[in-house]
């Protein structure tokens, strides 16, 4: 289990969802047409989902509150995002804000324990209402930066969110990408910064992480907010403010499991 706190990460939520929502109910048309930084998106489409994401990880806390265990992702979510995508960006704003909100309640009354007891299905696998507050956070956050990018702004996420978003999405038992994989053998990588040093190891099967102190395989060093999006497939790290040691094609081959491939 992750030793991240969940009242934490909904208290570093409060003010990423206000301005990711506030940017959003200011969307023009033209930004709305605008590709994203998210193939085959437009900034639309990233609007749009970021949004549905606030009401997929609702609907996951409320049901598992009460043992519902009706879908809220993948497929499930389809028609919820259709419904979402009509309302247009002040809808987009107001629900989002609403969706977090509810969130922040509901696990306002409940115990630690309550909150590692109380699970619901995600496409991740089984997780509990502890694990779905951090990956709020992670999502809006991840979200938000896309935002801005697609909009023309450049720089890290804010350095104090990627410390502390890294150790979750990096933990040795729920790792967030766990499903990324190689077409054949195994990659080791260790990323470092300021937070932290982890291995991650790619195979076939998928991909696991654990904190190292001693480095193995190729190496990519970063302050934690460039970390974190170029784990997140967002930035290549064959560039600056990335260092890389190891084989000279060692940033392409992380990009081919992690991405961007562009």
């Amino acid at each position: 289990m992750s030793a991240i706190d969940p009242r934490r990460s909904l208290a570093l939520l409060k003010p990423e969802v206000e301005l990711l929502t506030e940017r959003i109910a200011r969307l023009t048309p033209e930004e709305l047409d605008r590709a994203s930084n998210l193939a085959q998106w437009s900034v639309t489409d990233l609007a749009v989902h970021v949004t549905r994401v606030c009401d997929s990880i609702n609907l996951a806390v409320q049901r598992a509150m009460v043992g519902d265990r009706t879908p809220a992702f993948g497929e499930a979510a389809r028609p919820r995002e259709a419904e979402i995508r009509a309302t247009g960006p002040q809808g987009w704003a107001e629900h989002g804000r609403a969706c977090c909100q509810r969130i922040i309640e509901t696990v306002s009354g409940l115990t630690d324990e309550q909150l590692g007891r109380y699970t619901f299905p995600h496409p991740f696998g089984e997780r509990s209402v502890r694990w779905f507050c951090t990956q709020l956070l992670t999502e809006v956050g991840f979200h938000r930066w896309d935002l801005g990018y697609s909009l023309g702004q450049r720089g890290p996420l804010p350095e104090a969110l990627g410390a502390y978003v890294l150790p979750f999405m990096l933990d040795r038992d729920e790792p967030v990408f766990a499903a990324r994989r190689t077409l054949g053998g195994h990659e080791v990588y260790t990323l470092v910064s300021d937070g932290g040093s982890w291995k991650i190891t790619v195979t076939p099967e998928g991909t696991t992480s654990e904190p190292v102190t001693t480095p193995e395989g190729s190496v990519i060093s970063a302050t934690p907010g460039w970390l974190s999006v170029a784990v997140y497939g967002r930035v290549r790290v064959d560039q600056p403010p990335f260092a890389v040691t190891g084989p000279a094609d060692a940033a392409r081959r992380f990009a081919a499991i992690f991405g961007p491939r562009g």
